[in-house]
């Protein structure tokens, strides 16, 4: 599926970026595998703990007690502020709980993903199961499928 994505980035002359938080790079790691992906995948930020979530996103502090950063809100806030920061065209997000504890306001597995462009943007909250890794896993294969279904969709 991310040659279809590939493609679609290509025809249409886009720039891909990520804000990553439970997957921890693992979507853009996967993008810089592909050959050639310098035409098309700018960069990511990895914003893990909230600190970096603020410092580098704008997200305020307070979210973590209000709706907590595994829910739309955060996911939504992710993605606006990571369009102005990255310059991209397209940007994907994850935030979420792998485990072993949950984040405050949601229970390991939980994870939010979306993708947006300047215009519109595509929200879902998924419950994936098993171990850190799986979790991990599960979500950049729905960040990826997700992706696919935007770029379908709006292009």
């Amino acid at each position: 599926m991310i040659e279809q994505v590939i493609a679609q980035l290509m025809q249409h002359q886009l720039t891909l970026g990520s804000v990553e938080s439970v997957t921890g790079g693992a979507f853009a790691s996967q993008c810089v595998q592909i050959p050639g992906a310098s035409s098309w995948f700018k960069g990511s930020l990895v914003t893990y703990q909230m600190t970096a979530k603020h410092e580098w996103l704008d997200i305020p502090l307070s979210l973590s007690s209000e709706t907590g950063l595994v829910s739309e809100t955060a996911t939504a806030l992710m993605l606006k502020n990571g369009l102005r920061k990255l310059g991209v065209e397209i940007l994907v997000v994850s935030t979420g709980s792998a485990g072993p504890t949950a984040e405050m306001h949601s229970s390991v597995g939980d994870v939010y993903l979306g993708v947006a462009n300047q215009t519109k943007s595509l929200i879902r909250s998924y419950f994936f199961t098993g171990n850190r890794e799986a979790i991990r896993d599960q979500s950049v294969g729905a960040m990826i499928a997700l992706l696919n279904e935007f770029l379908h969709t709006y292009y």
